[in-house]
């Protein structure tokens, strides 16, 4: 049976392919659906008894035209199928499995190791971002909101074309040259599956293959666009805020934001959410005219002030109330976790020095664990969310939350069973050194 318009279809490819012109393939491998081109080629594969494959070949018939063949193969079929079916959920599920099998396609072509198909970048873009999209419409339909097309999408992305960008090491020595390379767009890439990846539940087991990819290409990182440095930084150090890696994750946060100029304002707020609360958690504390120059100082001043004081009712109560704040940014239980030993330490040292300024005398630098005990009630007198009874609390419960801290680095000192007390350094900071400092275990 003739396929005039297949034919032309197939021809255009093949010339596209041979001048190596990735823009004028693009359309080509994301067809239109509705375009009166597509609809007659939609008729001309209609009958059962076509098979595509030899249609195929009988246009791309030449040996170096045989990995565009397979994928041009995918893209008839893609074609075909979704339009013999209806319009509706299993529409939505065929288009992103045919398209899944168009991106593969095109992935082992992007990442054959005897050529340089840096011309397929724009392929490689666009393909991306159809992938994604009908993966979200497949699981839009779906009864239980499971996200396993889009999960399946972002993984096959990131195992294929991000891999064979990130692992691009020819020509070091310049970017975007005239000869386009993979790793011209390794980071496009990777911000976009990292955005992605934020929008999943699960963040981490997606967001971290992507950030093991990029090893290879982080110190050309200077090179790329402002922009594109600006989304990886955030997004890189959202993931270690996320993992609970704070310093490798305020370093990010911190070029982010020095990079973001201050046109970009509310990108420039947005960074500066996660690295205030990853400064706070590291004991460094933003100056009040940059909280309202954000307009972020009613939801971080209680916070930093509560920790300041050792007052556990406090910042639990700020941090409750406005939970929802908190968690739409989810910042909210690494605050509540993370910031609750702050708040014990700088109760612990106050406790200190308030002993040694009342007992001047004393050869050691100590505090009797009955008046911690007396101060954590104080402290955690906030108990509207029912979390917590301290009226069964004793010495050796004082005695555990200071071993915590000792065993943290959080104090520097020891427990002195005999006389139920907390000794602490005699050195400048009373045994209680700057949590900057401190180097926390899951922080190597």
């Amino acid at each position: 049976m003739a396929t005039p318009a297949t034919a032309r279809y197939l021809s255009r490819a093949a010339t596209a392919f041979s001048q190596r012109q990735g823009h004028k393939l693009v359309p080509l491998l994301t067809p239109d659906l509705k375009n009166p081109e597509i609809e007659q080629i939609v008729q001309e594969l209609a009958p059962e008894n076509i098979n595509i494959r030899k249609v195929v070949l009988r246009i791309l018939s030449e040996d170096d035209q045989s990995r565009l063949a397979d994928l041009m193969g995918t893209v008839l079929r893609y074609i075909r199928d979704t339009a013999m079916v209806e319009e509706g959920g299993q529409i939505e599920l065929l288009k992103s499995l045919r398209m899944s099998k168009i991106y593969e396609s095109a992935s082992k072509l992007y990442g054959a190791p005897d050529r340089d198909t840096g011309w397929f970048n724009p392929c490689i873009q666009q393909l991306t971002f159809r992938l994604l999209e009908e993966s979200i419409k497949a699981d839009d339909t779906r009864e239980d909101n499971s996200r396993d097309r889009f999960v399946a999408s972002i993984t096959t992305a990131s195992n294929g074309p991000l891999k064979t960008a990130a692992s691009d090491t020819r020509s070091l020595n310049a970017l975007h040259t005239i000869t386009p390379r993979p790793r011209d767009i390794v980071f496009w890439l990777a911000n976009l599956l990292l955005r992605c990846s934020f929008e999943l539940r699960d963040t981490l087991a997606s967001a971290e293959p992507i950030l093991t990819y990029l090893s290879p290409q982080m110190d050309k990182l200077p090179m790329y666009s402002r922009a594109e440095q600006v989304t990886f930084h955030y997004y890189a150090g959202s993931v270690f805020l996320i993992k609970e890696e704070l310093r490798p994750a305020r370093d990010h946060l911190k070029l982010a934001f020095d990079l973001c100029t201050n046109k970009c304002f509310n990108n420039k707020r947005l960074i500066f959410i996660n690295l205030v609360t990853v400064s706070i958690l590291l004991g460094i504390f933003p100056r009040l005219e940059v909280l309202n120059m954000f307009g972020l100082t009613n939801q971080f001043l209680p916070l930093i002030n509560a920790i300041k004081l050792g007052d556990r009712s406090a910042f639990r109560y700020h941090l409750d109330t406005n939970m929802e704040w908190f968690r739409h940014r989810f910042i909210y239980l690494i605050l509540r976790s993370k910031g609750e030993i702050l708040v014990l330490r700088s109760l612990f040292r106050r406790a200190v020095l308030i002993s040694n300024i009342l007992w001047p005398d004393n050869s050691r630098k100590t505090v009797r664990l009955e008046h911690l005990l007396v101060a954590v009630r104080f402290s955690f007198r906030y108990s509207a969310m029912g979390d917590m009874d301290l009226s069964t609390w004793d010495l050796l419960d004082i005695e555990a939350l200071c071993a915590s801290l000792i065993d943290q680095g959080y104090i520097q000192g020891y427990l002195l069973h005999s006389g139920s007390r907390l000794v602490v350094s005699k050195s400048n900071t009373f045994g209680f050194p700057l949590v900057s400092s401190v180097v926390v275990r899951n922080d190597d």
